[in-house]
């Protein structure tokens, strides 16, 4: 099933908004209200010819309620600027954060990381992905439940998060799996970053009632290199390695066959 598309705020929306802050609302309403009294008022004169209305007495009637209409429509419309562009904004945000870790989704994920790739490709830089999904969510959930499982991935997010720099981006990339996009990180310092992120899932030690459930997780590592076109690229070399990780017996690092080809030296703020 497709994912429904978020509405953005309108351009002309965008650009009243920024006009109220800039110049305030009185000026916003006089804008708007000459815009919509000059067509009212030549409406009314079309209506009034087609009725044959004498055109002094048309015009006077067509000003008028038109004056009455536009102000109305103007100053409500002026009203509404804020609170349209914050619900929209508000909108937007919602529907790219996941709401049991409090990361952003696939869904903000996917064109931040394409984002950031190009411009790795651009300058020269390296960047590099790690997938982490976490061992045996599904036993856990049929287990202890889902809001067991809800709380695990929270804490994990919190973990995973406290180890990352601040221009690394975290994402839950679906139901057990987290992706990690890493700028300026070489392949060295990607590998780096995956056994820290794998540890400290270890080490969780994650309290359910009365319990203490051991944690671990498995992850793929994969860096950008030039035979990667696309995100979706990089991705399914991140899940290859995944799968190796799987294959070696969990709770392990697995990289792309070709991430050391890219020999740099470790860049890692």
């Amino acid at each position: 099933m497709s994912t429904p598309a978020i509405p953005e705020a309108p351009h002309w929306l965008q650009q009243l908004a920024d006009l109220r802050r800039q110049r305030g609302s009185s000026l916003v309403w006089a804008g708007l209200f000459a815009a919509t009294w000059l067509p009212c008022v030549a409406l009314a004169q079309l209506i009034g010819w087609i009725l044959a209305v004498p055109a002094t007495s048309s015009l006077l009637v067509g000003a008028t309620g038109a004056a009455i209409c536009a102000g109305l429509a103007s100053g409500l419309l002026v009203a509404l600027i804020e609170p349209l562009e914050q619900a929209l904004q508000l909108l937007g945000r919602e529907g790219t954060v996941d709401p049991a870790t409090g990361l952003c989704d696939r869904r903000h994920f996917i064109p931040a990381a394409e984002r950031e790739l190009a411009a790795a490709r651009r300058y020269q830089r390296p960047c590099a992905l790690v997938l982490l999904q976490v061992d045996h969510f599904s036993q856990v959930q049929s287990r202890f439940g889902m809001r067991c499982g809800e709380l695990l991935l929270a804490a994990l997010a919190e973990s995973a998060q406290a180890q990352l720099r601040q221009p690394d981006l975290l994402a839950r990339f679906d139901d057990d799996r987290f992706i990690v996009l890493l700028p300026d990180t070489d392949p060295l310092g990607a590998l780096d970053v995956a056994e820290r992120l794998r540890e400290r899932t270890e080490k969780l030690g994650f309290q359910w009632q009365v319990q203490t459930l051991q944690v671990s997780a498995s992850l793929g590592v994969a860096a950008l290199q030039e035979e990667h076109g696309s995100l979706q690229a990089l991705v399914q070399a991140t899940e290859n390695a995944l799968r190796e990780a799987h294959a070696a017996g969990r709770n392990c690092v697995r990289a792309d066959a070709r991430l050391l080809q890219r020999r740099t030296p470790v860049i890692r703020g």
